[in-house]
């Protein structure tokens, strides 16, 4: 912890200027927030015509094509439906004819502009190599810039990898219910667990019944277990090796005492 908060203290107190031309920055996301928009609100009309169409031909599979990305919002037509001689056809099937009206045209040209719009953008932050001083006058590569703080970034991103750890081994222990205690780690000339009322922490159950055990230390270093199937012998060997590895990361153990 005092690990985590130091890095959180060192990134938050230092005053990170990530590059000049933050108005640069600025003005991009506004234009691409700009060209969402006009996307959003394009596509929004397309399919309030396409709600038209099926009311004007009275007929519910009528439905919108693309064909790469060129080609797109082309009305499809079940072949056995007839349509106004002002519409297009442009493309057909088996089942079907695609066609395309002046309304739907007009969107389609709209579309892809805002579309385009988008992409110029966002262009600029797609590179992490850093413009020249004259390029950085009319343009800023934000991806570029925060490379330059990539230790500053990291620290910050480890910051909070360890107090997500840390939270959900907080969360993980409170619902591990009792009897569970604190692991003792104490100084010995020879490495030996001694657990108390043994529970698995994946058979939290009533029933379940909890195991002592003892190796190393003033007890037997090896055990040899006997028992029929589905007797437990794997599961008491799966819950020492668990207890052992939550008391490593100093975690609640579930025994009654260690």
């Amino acid at each position: 912890m005092c690990v985590s908060f130091r890095y959180c203290h060192v990134v938050c107190s230092r005053q990170v200027s990530l590059a000049p031309g933050l108005s640069g920055w600025s003005m991009r996301y506004a234009d691409a927030q700009a060209a969402n928009e006009r996307i959003a609100e394009v596509e929004g009309n397309l399919d309030e015509l396409l709600s038209q169409y099926k009311k004007q031909l009275d007929c519910k599979q009528i439905s919108f094509k693309h064909i790469g990305i060129k080609e797109i919002y082309q009305i499809e037509v079940p072949v056995s439906t007839s349509v106004p001689k002002k519409w297009t056809k442009v493309s057909s099937t088996k089942k079907f004819h695609r066609y395309y009206t002046a309304d739907v045209e007009s969107e389609v040209k709209q579309l892809k502009e805002a579309r385009e719009n988008l992409e110029t953008a966002v262009k600029g932050f797609k590179s992490r190599v850093r413009p020249s001083r004259r390029a950085q006058r009319s343009s800023s590569q934000l991806y570029g810039a925060f490379d330059e703080r990539y230790k500053d970034w990291l620290r910050v991103i480890r910051t909070i990898a360890e107090l997500d750890c840390l939270l959900s081994l907080s969360k993980a222990s409170a619902s591990l219910g009792e009897p569970s205690c604190r692991p003792e780690v104490v100084e010995a000339d020879t490495a030996f667990v001694d657990f108390t009322e043994l529970r698995h922490p994946c058979a939290l159950v009533d029933n379940f019944i909890p195991n002592d055990l003892a190796l190393g230390g003033e007890a037997k270093n090896v055990i040899l277990l006997t028992g029929p199937n589905m007797a437990g012998k794997s599961t008491l060997l799966r819950m020492t090796c668990v207890a052992v590895i939550m008391a490593q990361l100093v975690r609640l153990a579930l025994c009654d005492r260690r």
